[in-house]
């Protein structure tokens, strides 16, 4: 075959794959991440006072947020159908495996909810939200039409957290200063934040000084840490680590100026967190200090301690593995599963790899292994730093946020969490192929 018809067998393989992305793929990424962001934004409006928990906000913009994702279900089903009409769909070969282990998860989540009717358990909620990020994930891979929408789109998204960040910031420092019964996040919102503070910090660490990408750093961060959620503080610093990690022993940056460029953003980004959160603390009379000291009393014990990194998680891992994961090992107790620690019944495990061994057994285990290993190793074969920079690493850090937050909980838990994971994970599938 010569080099023409190469190209042009080349040529023809990259139309046929257009013909699987929307023409509103743009459109209909940032419609999804805007009713993201409306559920922050009626949370800090209707829901209760921090004193009385969740309210109306929550609830409400779980509703809408659902409604919308449907609604991307269905117009871009509609779409992809339509170009399979025209064009067969062009399967990568080292994806192939990624594809063949994904459908064995889809086993997995049903015969988790067999396992969950037989051992009466009620996982309507964990089930509906694993079969629709199950969904999500490979629409919005396909439904992407080029990397400038994948840009344009995380820049609509960060810029509308870092509103939603600011006014999480107000409330709390209205309520820490003139006493004050303001509305803030639910607990897991601020996770959300943080993927607009990761993408914000890797076009910031990539690029030129820029006064507007402090300042965006500065809200992002401080309306997600200010909310003293330990999972929080965790995933938001371990994700800021991963980036400074990958740009420095990112081989095209191992000149000496970059990383020394790289070094002083960070001193600089410390430094001026450091002397807002001291401001802060002036402002709020030595309350937010006194609030992380509390909240950080390191305390490994296994009991119940509010307000110290305690072993309350260590003990409701070991409940788990002790009185369901060894006495269900094959096919576990299906989804749904609580456990039950001192006074507290019906406790959620706080680890989602722990949580789907007690649901799915060690078989599920097994295929969940083999999918993330796929997945890993269509990452390192594909994944190209060369180019786009910024915003491969951006969704890398953000791929860590979500890792490190399912070590300490379950994304089950916020919806509009479990549906910003999808999409990140297509996303970063989408600009990693175009490779």
């Amino acid at each position: 075959m010569t080099y023409t018809e190469k190209l042009d067998l080349s040529k023809d393989r990259f139309n046929q794959t257009k013909l699987l992305s929307l023409p509103y793929s743009k459109t209909m990424v940032e419609f999804l991440f805007s009713i993201i962001a409306l559920q922050g934004l009626l949370e800090l409006v209707l829901n209760a006072s921090p004193l009385e928990g969740s309210g109306a906000g929550t609830f409400l913009g779980n509703k809408l947020l659902r409604g919308g994702l449907y609604i991307f279900f269905s117009i871009s089903g509609l779409f992809l159908i339509k170009g399979r009409l025209h064009k067969p769909i062009i399967v990568d070969k080292s994806m192939r495996f990624l594809i063949f282990f994904y459908i064995e998860i889809f086993i997995v989540i049903l015969l988790g909810s067999i396992q969950a009717n037989q051992n009466s358990l009620y996982p309507l909620e964990d089930v509906r939200q694993l079969l629709e990020v199950y969904i999500l994930i490979p629409l919005v891979y396909l439904s992407v039409k080029n990397i400038k929408v994948i840009h344009n789109s995380l820049n609509f998204f960060s810029n509308l957290l870092t509103v939603v960040a600011l006014l999480n910031l107000i409330n709390y420092i209205g309520n820490f200063t003139l006493s004050l019964r303001l509305p803030t996040f639910s607990s897991l919102f601020p996770i959300i934040i943080l993927f607009g503070a990761t993408l914000s910090l890797a076009r910031f660490l990539s690029s030129k000084l820029n006064i507007w990408r402090i300042i965006q750093l500065i809200i992002l961060y401080g309306g997600a840490f200010i909310t003293f959620h330990k999972p929080v503080i965790f995933c938001g610093i371990f994700g800021a680590i991963f980036i400074f990690l990958v740009f420095i022993f990112n081989k095209k940056k191992t000149n000496l100026t970059f990383r020394t460029s790289l070094i002083s953003k960070t001193a600089l980004v410390i430094l001026i967190a450091t002397s807002f959160l001291l401001v802060l603390n002036f402002i709020a009379s030595n309350r937010l200090l006194d609030k992380y000291q509390y909240l950080y009393n390191l305390n490994y014990s296994k009991s119940i301690s509010g307000g110290s990194i305690d072993g309350m998680r260590f003990l409701i891992w070991d409940t788990t593995w002790n009185n369901l994961i060894q006495n269900n090992p094959l096919l576990g107790t299906g989804w749904g599963t609580k456990v039950n620690v001192f006074y507290q019944d019906n406790v959620y495990i706080h680890n989602f790899f722990i949580y789907w061994i007690a649901s799915t057994g060690f078989i599920g285990a097994f295929v969940l292994i083999l999918l993330i290993i796929a997945f890993g190793i269509y990452l390192i074969e594909k994944l190209n730093l060369q180019k786009d920079t910024s915003i491969k690493v951006g969704l890398l850090g953000c791929l860590s946020i979500i890792v490190a937050f399912n070590l300490v909980g379950i994304t089950f838990a916020e919806p509009a969490l479990t549906y910003s994971s999808g999409i990140i994970i297509g996303l970063l599938l989408r600009i990693v192929s175009y490779a």
